[in-house]
Formats: structure tokens, sequence, C-alpha cells
């Protein structure tokens, strides 16, 4: 997640990017939060949404229920190809989880092509050492997360809202994981109220 910021540097210097807030959604959070720590001077304030919390700290995965912790050792410990077969297995299940979100379900069939080693590496890097810690983002962090979240439980974003040393938690009135565009709504209210 660390090398994420030297990735995106030379896309933001083409393209003349100074000073700039960033925003990340659910598995975007930590790229937002590796850019506010490798690059402090530029990133002004990081909004996360429905996002995914600090899982290499045990205090953050024990808000998740008991029956979770084996699942995130698999992902940080298992050889490559089980991660990738244990997706292509759940196929069925995600599209059914995702029915009612058509973005993520429109991306099943290409993640599917590419024989689900995205999800597999990305889930990899989530679950390991990130690169830097929260506790290094000095930024203010502005959390907005559903309490009825089923993906992610809101007493793990509590936990890791707690880790950064100006961060500010909303309760977000969607009712599950992807953000409602009411939800969307207030948040860019706030945003370009906070940009003037």
């Amino acid at each position: 997640m660390g090398d994420w910021t030297a990735h995106l540097l030379p896309v933001l210097e083409a393209c003349g990017v100074g000073a700039f807030d960033v925003l990340g959604i659910s598995a975007g959070a930590p790229y937002a939060y590796a850019l506010a720590a490798g690059l402090p001077e530029r990133v002004r304030l990081v909004w996360v949404l429905s996002g995914l919390p600090y899982v290499p700290d045990d205090a953050v995965r024990g808000r998740y229920p008991e029956e979770a912790e084996p699942v995130w050792t698999f992902y940080r410990e298992a050889p490559e190809a089980e991660v990738v077969a244990r997706f292509a297995g759940a196929a069925q299940r995600m599209a059914e989880v995702f029915a009612g979100s058509p973005s993520v379900l429109a991306s099943l069939p290409g993640l599917a092509a590419h024989g689900w080693l995205g999800p597999a590496r990305e889930v990899r890097l989530q679950t390991r050492p990130w690169g830097f810690v929260p506790a290094g983002v000095a930024q203010p962090v502005r959390l907005w997360h559903a309490p009825a979240d089923e993906e992610v439980p809101f007493a793990a974003a509590e936990a890791t809202a707690a880790l950064f040393p100006a961060a500010r938690l909303t309760e977000q009135g969607a009712p599950d994981h992807i953000p409602s565009e009411e939800t969307l709504g207030q948040l860019f209210a706030e945003l370009r109220a906070t940009s003037l």
C-alpha cells in the first residue's frame, strides 16, 4: 500500500496537481491513507466512505466477529493460488451479495476474465502491513460509515479512526456497505464547504 504514492506521483506531476484532497471508498481507503502519509505537504484532507479498516492491527481485527480471524489469517498467509481459488469459488455468492449494486456487479465478469488475480492480490495487501502507520497521517481524516454495514463492522471503523491523530467518524445514513446517493451528496457538500 505504501508504494502507491510513488506510482501516482508522476501522474500528479504530469497533470500539474498541487495540494489536493483525496477520497477513498471501501478498499480504496488504504490508498487514500497512503497518499496522505507519503505526501504530507500536498494532501490537505482525507475523506473515506465505508473504508476498509486497518486490519493489520490486532485490536481492529478484534472488532470483527470471531469467525473472521481465520479468514484474515488465510488471506494474509495462504499461497496466492489458494486465495485465487477461493475467489473463483465464491463468484456466484459475490453476484448475489452485490445484486443491488449494478456497478460492482458489472465488474465481476472482468475480474473473472483475469482469473481473479486482482482481488486475490488486493486482499493479501490489505491484510499485511501497509507500509505506513495511521499515526503517521497528520492530516484531518473524515470517515463516513454505516452502523448497519455488514461487510465492515462499525466498531472496526471506530477503532481505525482512533488510530489517526486527527480523525472524525460520521455515521452515514446508508443502510449497508455501499454508500447511498444521499450519503454521497452529504459528503460532497461538506467537501465543497471545506474547500472554499
